[in-house]
């Protein structure tokens, strides 16, 4: 499935955090993240993380219904595969921990540009 938007849409930012998600529906994390996936539009999710290779979030976002989720690293996988990965998303989930790591690894990289673009196609960060 494709969307259309136009050349001046605005994606959506969310910010959340604090203590360990869970998939409980009485959790913090239930309503924020289901509101991601709506805002994904059924494109696929890229979860990027430093380093962990954990499935738990990519499973949660499956469970509240993404399509396709893909979960890569800075330090596993090649800039080429992560901007192969961004170029049809529709959501980009940058995991926690010290967010400056994805600041040194990527800005004024093509990675940055392509997560601005799922932003400025009216995806969800």
């Amino acid at each position: 499935m494709s969307i259309a938007v136009s050349a001046n849409s605005q994606g959506y930012l969310m910010l959340a955090g604090g203590g360990s998600e869970s998939s409980s529906s009485g959790s913090w994390s239930h309503q924020p993240y289901s509101w991601f996936v709506e805002k994904a539009h059924g494109q696929p999710i890229v979860v990027l993380s430093n380093s962990d290779t954990s499935t738990w979030i990519p499973n949660y976002f499956t469970q509240l219904g993404a399509t396709s989720v893909t979960n890569l690293t800075i330090t596993g996988n090649s800039e080429a595969a992560i901007l192969d990965a961004l170029e049809s998303a529709g959501g980009v989930f940058l995991k926690g921990g010290n967010q400056q790591h994805y600041l040194n690894a990527w800005l004024d990289t093509p990675i940055s540009g392509a997560i601005r673009a799922v932003f400025d196609n009216g995806g969800g960060i």
